[in-house]
């Protein structure tokens, strides 16, 4: 699919299905304000994705696999419930923005 920018934002969404995978050209994701838990494993086949807002959800832990999102610059994951960072985020050597704050760190 050609969807470039994705926005699913306030939406109660308690899942994301991992047919997400599919959209190899999305470059922006915004799930803010949702009651998302988790992300699907497939997340880290949006290999184009420069900017992920994922605020203001219940998430504990992101998925390994985002590794893979080498070209993300800006990764939004404050009001959560992560508990640690996950050791990937050091390789991400293009991410300019990280923000956790107000999480369980």
């Amino acid at each position: 699919t050609m969807v470039t920018n994705l926005n699913l934002s306030s939406n109660k969404l308690l899942e994301i299905d991992p047919v997400i995978a599919k959209m190899t050209q999305l470059t922006a994701l915004n799930l803010e304000s949702n009651a998302l838990l988790s992300l699907p494993m497939a997340i880290g086949d949006c290999m184009k994705m420069t900017y992920m807002n994922l605020s203001s959800n219940r998430i504990s832990s992101l998925p390994e696999t985002l590794e893979h999102l080498t070209g993300l610059t800006l990764l939004r994951i404050e009001h959560n419930r992560m508990k640690r960072l996950p050791n990937f985020l050091k390789a991400m050597m293009k991410l300019q923005e990280l923000s956790l704050n107000n999480n369980e760190l």
